[in-house]
């Protein structure tokens, strides 16, 4: 191709696929990167075939010199063409036709000199928002020449101005920040030249800031040079060699300010594969503001760990169709409801279809909507002193034991009253059927000890009365879960599904809370009989951890260097116990399938 091609030009170029057209995003010596269908294609010059837009800007010379000229555009914005070649002369030449058009020019420019030439301090290579650009023709031939970087750009069209005009072309940027929307102590990506700089900004005015980069070089920025705003590193502790993402940002997060911004590059926090972008205003949260609060709160300083490199990035948010352009939330709404407060205008999301996510611990196999929206927070009754709540919680022990009793009857379920050794002796033995285990109340040193973390004080305490249900594996979740609705359960609060979301030393089971007829709300856990058997153990480390993250929660501090270590060690050794235990349950779940599949051949073939 002869004509020269230049960062905005829309061309038409080979591939191995056929001509397409596209974009050109970048120049180079032996070719340039052209946009099409949102893919960037390396191309050769001897396979661009031909253009198909040019972009174009028309300018008034106000200067012409022997090297070169001063130009603006029509919305007065002015720039140096450097013309060593002549080739802007003999256009002027062609456009004026006589010299005393020529000299008119001149003259226009003394009267306005001042003006036009605004930056009066340091040299023309430094001054904002001019660049060095390389050229590159289809022959590779590199030419160097000064532009404006801008949304000065226009293409499509000629505007018209006075004077003499000629094209040009030059970068097209989205200029969206002002003297509103910037000030000191922002962090901002911007290019001087072709190179990508990020500085903190240390002034702001009417046309631009001041910014100062890592190396604490100062550079003048024109509004509309800036690229984006950049979020501010925060002095993340130090990650633990192993250390898992989630037991570090729970670690981290008291540590931690909200983000000043939270800046909407999708790929800085997300794994973009097989991900779909949808408009923030479709998304339908299946929680109340009340219970995304917290997740709200967190989930950016979570993603901005992720925008910084210091954990993973995490996956899409799961949701479903609902069939009149909106989506329904399965999994992240605490992310939908973050990045909702830093007016995020779209999110990228997995679309789930059918039963295409649904396992047998899942939240949505296990608990119906109208369980799942119910309350976080509950408390207890006319409970001000230990006194009261104790003997509320008597009357309420007895109701609880009367109401398993009669289910575990109607199931034929095996009751243990009090005697968490015998049910742990059966479970040791691998004896099979679903076990209801009660403990007696719980004892007052140790729900006095809790009492001083409860805000809500004794009210706040909901596992004086508490049981235990252990299944042989997480298929019978659900049937037990069917069993205590047929006999009239009522939920008092949001279920737990620690099966789908373990805690940071990997324990998993569902816990919810019920409230008796007398009022008091009791606690109620359902666990495979593997995953409690790793608890009898795992309870041990839990131990050592308690005491110490306890204190520094009431102290409000972080953990030191030393109570980090511990946390660290004993959490590792949870993990391992839970870890197992959580594999012997789902390989009873690939057994139980392929039984299954095994059961539906033998009776086919027997019809």
């Amino acid at each position: 191709m002869n004509k020269m091609i230049v960062k905005g030009d829309h061309v038409y170029f080979q591939t191995h696929k056929g001509p397409r057209s596209g974009e050109v995003k970048a120049v180079g010596k032996h070719g340039a990167t052209v946009l099409c269908d949102g893919q960037q294609h390396k191309v050769k010059h001897a396979h661009v075939l031909g253009m198909k837009q040019k972009l174009e800007r028309k300018f008034t010379v106000i200067d012409q010199g022997d090297e070169g000229a001063l130009l603006k555009d029509s919305e007065g914005k002015s720039l140096y063409l450097r013309d060593t070649d002549g080739h802007l002369k003999k256009i002027l030449a062609r456009q004026s036709g006589k010299g005393a058009e020529s000299e008119k020019i001149h003259k226009s420019f003394d009267r306005n000199y001042k003006r036009i030439l605004f930056l009066k301090a340091g040299s023309l290579k430094n001054r904002p928002g001019l660049s060095l650009q390389e050229v590159t023709d289809s022959q590779g031939h590199i030419t160097h020449k000064w532009k404006r970087t801008g949304e000065d750009a226009k293409t499509g069209h000629k505007q018209k101005t006075e004077g003499a005009e000629i094209d040009g072309h030059e970068n097209e940027h989205h200029q969206s920040f002002n003297a509103d929307s910037l000030s000191s102590g922002d962090h901002v990506s911007f290019n001087i030249g072709e190179k990508s700089i990020t500085g903190e900004v240390t002034s702001s005015g009417k046309d631009g800031v001041t910014a100062r980069d890592e190396a604490g070089k100062t550079h003048h920025v024109f509004y509309h040079e800036i690229h984006a705003r950049v979020a501010e590193r925060p002095n993340y502790a130090k990650k633990g060699e192993d250390e898992k993402d989630k037991a570090y940002l729970k670690r981290i997060k008291n540590t931690l300010d909200d983000p000043k911004h939270l800046p909407e590059e999708h790929s800085r926090y997300f794994n973009m594969e097989g991900s779909t972008t949808v408009p923030v205003d479709k998304l339908v949260s299946t929680k109340s503001d009340e219970e995304n609060q917290q997740g709200g709160n967190n989930s950016p300083k979570f993603m901005l760990a992720a925008y910084h490199g210091q954990v993973a990035k995490r996956d899409p948010i799961s949701v479903e169709e609902t069939g009149d352009g909106q989506y329904r939330i399965l999994d992240g709404n605490g992310t939908y409801t973050g990045v909702k407060k830093y007016g995020w205008k779209s999110l990228p999301v997995k679309v789930v279809k059918g039963k295409e996510r649904q396992q047998p611990w899942d939240t949505n196999a296990l608990f119906t909507p109208e369980e799942m929206n119910l309350s976080t927070t509950v408390t207890q009754k006319n409970t001000p002193t230990i006194e009261a709540l104790y003997k509320q919680a008597e009357d309420g022990l007895v109701q609880f034991k009367a109401w398993l009793s009669e289910v575990a009857s109607q199931k034929r379920f095996e009751v243990f009253n009090d005697d968490i050794q015998s049910a742990m002796s059966k479970m040791e033995k691998h004896e099979k059927g679903v076990f209801v285990i009660i403990a007696g109340l719980k004892g007052q040193a140790r729900a006095t000890e809790k009492m001083k973390g409860e805000s809500q004080g004794w009210a706040g305490l909901k596992d004086i009365v508490r049981g235990t249900i252990a299944v042989d594996n997480l298929h019978e979740l659900s049937e037990v879960l069917g069993a205590l609705r047929e006999s009239g359960m009522k939920i008092a609060r949001r279920p737990k599904n620690r099966f789908a979301k373990p805690v940071a030393g990997g324990y998993r089971d569902l816990m919810f809370n019920v409230e008796m007829k007398n009022g008091h709300i009791c606690e109620l856990q359902i666990n495979t009989k593997a995953m409690i058997l790793a608890k009898e153990e795992g309870h041990k480390h839990y131990e050592v951890m308690r005491p110490i993250t306890e204190k520094a929660e009431r102290e409000g501090r972080s953990l030191t260097p030393e109570e980090a270590d511990i946390i660290e060690r004993e959490t590792k050794r949870s993990q391992v116990l839970y870890s197992q235990a959580w594999d012997e349950n789902k390989s009873k779940i690939n057994v139980t399938n392929e039984m299954k599949k095994a059961m539906i051949i033998f009776v086919r073939r027997s019809i």
